[in-house]
């Protein structure tokens, strides 16, 4: 049910309506003035941009006083001017799809309070995106994307901005840009996340002078083939996915890498759907501090046995989408919680392919063309919940592949061959409470069997929901009904055991 809107004294001329969250564009005149209570709409919290920092009410050390004002529909565009607004009590300010195309310097400053300002989906040309006139001393987050300026704006360079003393959050996707050619340090001194997602970015000259303040570089869906991480040194994430870069190297780079060369702060990196066939042995020798590493989508064929050593704080791994054919050396990576190999060309699961990893909850194996598991190669897997061994070929597994898996609650193999329980050897898995077995030949289900299981567990056997394409059938499965496959299971277990 929509809430009411409460507006209280914001002009004469404001109205506003109880039944529905819009405004009558007609209502609003500018300037504004002497704002004492909140314009909030739902959406304005539940926003589809994924602001994943700086979000308003995280913003300001005060109770959050929000204009929001998105998508007015007025017949000329409420172009931002000298006093537009006026208060000393307004912290954020959205002013989204409003078809605005020029932000007069000065615009803001009667907003001394200001901490969140949203321009995106505006028409605004990037000359002008951080032309406000004299420095803004408490603004902190700023959003300007999804701006589609006149069709003659031709240049994708932005080439100066004022100096926004307080700002770390600065939201620049989906613009077209192609270079950032002035110093980001002095325009922005203290800034901790920059987001230039899905912009036009083609080489690491367009971005220079960072401060030293940046922590969250994302760079994902650009056209950048290489980067040195000189330029980042400082930077704790690095969001690299859709990019086109070829190798992750440390010194001794083709112009065609990611060169991790005095990443020593560096702790998480994801630089999925490039075009990476190689993974220097050395490229990780100063970023022994990173925790999550995800190369999925790539083209690696191998990873040498010394390339992961370094990375003894490593937590999560993913592989997924590559052309590996063995597990990689992870003798050394025991703080390991999650490793994903889906998807790659995996043949067989050795003894030695998970030695060390004591601390490992999910693993994923989905996808491959596994066809035997050597007897012992869970067994120091102990911490291990979540196993997905589903689109393979197995129709075997030894019998004591679960001996150590006091811990786990979902085992997923569909699509492969089994048919029957007895040969997936379930009973030394006493918390076992999820199983997916669709897809394969299951002829028959004993009653033996099921009555050694958990009482509480759920054994699906197909699909219950609509059919879908190979890649869908985990999404499809999500969405079945699981209390009423739970109450169907455990009514054939007390029929089993009263036979």
């Amino acid at each position: 049910m929509l809430q009411t809107l409460v507006l209280l004294l914001i002009s004469s001329s404001l109205k506003h309506s109880t039944a529905h969250h819009f405004f009558d564009p007609d209502a609003i005149n500018f300037p504004l003035r002497n704002v004492q209570h909140s314009i909030n709409l739902d959406t304005f919290v539940t926003s589809e941009r994924n602001i994943t920092a700086g979000k308003c009410e995280h913003v300001s050390s005060q109770q959050p006083l929000v204009l929001n004002l998105p998508g007015l529909g007025m017949s000329s565009p409420p172009n931002p001017y000298p006093g537009f607004i006026d208060s000393s009590t307004v912290t954020c300010l959205n002013l989204a799809s409003n078809d605005i195309f020029q932000v007069v310097p000065g615009s803001f400053e009667r907003l001394p309070n200001l901490s969140y300002l949203d321009l995106s989906k505006n028409r605004i040309q990037l000359c002008d995106f951080f032309n406000f006139g004299n420095p803004h001393k408490s603004l902190v987050t700023l959003i300007i994307e999804e701006n589609s300026p006149p069709i003659d704006n031709i240049d994708h360079t932005i080439g100066k901005s004022e100096c926004f003393p307080k700002l770390r959050h600065l939201y620049l996707r989906r613009n077209s840009i192609r270079s950032l050619n002035f110093s980001l340090r002095k325009a922005f001194p203290a800034l901790t996340h920059l987001f230039l997602s899905d912009n036009s970015l083609d080489s690491q000259t367009f971005i220079r002078d960072l401060p030293p303040t940046l922590t969250h570089l994302f760079l994902e869906h650009n056209l950048i083939s290489s980067l040195d991480c000189k330029i980042v040194r400082d930077v704790q994430v690095l969001h690299l996915d859709g990019n086109i870069v070829r190798a992750i190297c440390h010194s001794n780079c083709r112009e065609t890498s990611l060169r991790l060369e005095g990443a020593h702060k560096l702790t998480e990196l994801t630089i999925s759907s490039n075009r990476i066939t190689e993974i220097e042995s050395c490229a990780f020798q100063d970023s022994r501090s990173l925790r999550v590493l995800n190369v999925a989508g790539n083209s690696l064929e191998e990873i040498k046995r010394e390339t992961l050593e370094r990375l003894a704080d490593l937590r999560e791994l993913n592989l997924d989408d590559n052309h590996l054919t063995g597990v990689p050396n992870l003798c050394k990576n025991n703080q390991l919680t999650s490793v994903s190999l889906r998807r790659n060309k995996l043949r067989t699961i050795r003894r030695e392919s998970f030695k060390g990893l004591h601390r490992l909850k999910c693993l994923f194996l989905g996808g491959n063309q596994i066809r035997s598991i050597e007897a012992g190669s869970f067994e120091d897997l102990e911490s291990l919940t979540d196993l997905d061994l589903s689109s393979n070929d197995l129709d075997f597994i030894p019998s004591d592949w679960l001996k150590w898996q006091w811990n786990l609650r979902t085992l997923d193999v569909r699509g492969n061959r089994f048919k029957s329980l007895e040969q997936m050897s379930l009973s030394s898995a006493p918390l076992l409470s999820t199983i997916y077995l669709q897809d394969n030949p299951v002829s028959h289900v004993s009653g033996a069997v099921v009555a050694k299981l958990s009482p509480n567990v759920v054994v699906h056997l197909r699909h219950e929901c609509s059919a879908g394409g190979r890649d869908s059938r985990s999404e499809c499965h999500a969405r079945c009904n699981e209390q009423e496959v739970r109450e169907r299971n455990e009514t054939y277990s007390r029929w089993i055991n009263n036979l």
